[in-house]
Parts: C-alpha cells; structure tokens; sequence
C-alpha cells in the first residue's frame, strides 16, 4: 500500500510540474500581456524571470486568467466600455 501511494504522489507531482512547464513557457510568451498589459514591453531576460514562478503558480494564474476572460466577455457582449 505504501509504495503504490508513494508512485501516486510522484505521478502526480509529475503531472503537476509538466503542467506547469507548458503553461509556464506560455505565460512567459503570451499570458503575461494578458494580466498585466504593461508586460508588453519586457525584455526577453524578464520574461524568463517569470517561467519559474509561472510553473509553480500555474493554477492560481490560470484561474486570474479565466477571471479576466470573463470580465472582459461580459463587458463586451453587455456593450459596456
């Protein structure tokens, strides 16, 4: 029993550091703008400074993400500006 939860923690540690990998890279890349539009400008050195944060951070970053998609739908099919 022992081993069988300790290879299901490291599978899902696993799954939780690849994650974070791919979805790191890309905020680097593209998510960052999205939080914070002043991201635009930084430097390639910068945005690497933000991939290991991202990796470890990811599903608090996804969910700010989803967030502002949503704030920013909902304004726009309700015409506000």
């Amino acid at each position: 029993m022992g081993t069988e939860l300790a290879a299901l923690v490291g599978y899902l540690v696993l799954a939780y550091a690849a994650l974070g990998v791919g979805f790191g890279i890309w905020f680097a890349v593209r998510g960052a703008t999205r939080l914070d539009p002043a991201a635009a400008g930084a430097s390639v050195p910068t945005r690497l400074l933000l991939v290991p944060a991202a990796v470890l951070l990811w599903p608090l970053l996804t969910l700010r993400l989803w967030r502002r998609a949503a704030v920013t739908n909902t304004a726009t099919t309700t015409g506000a500006h």
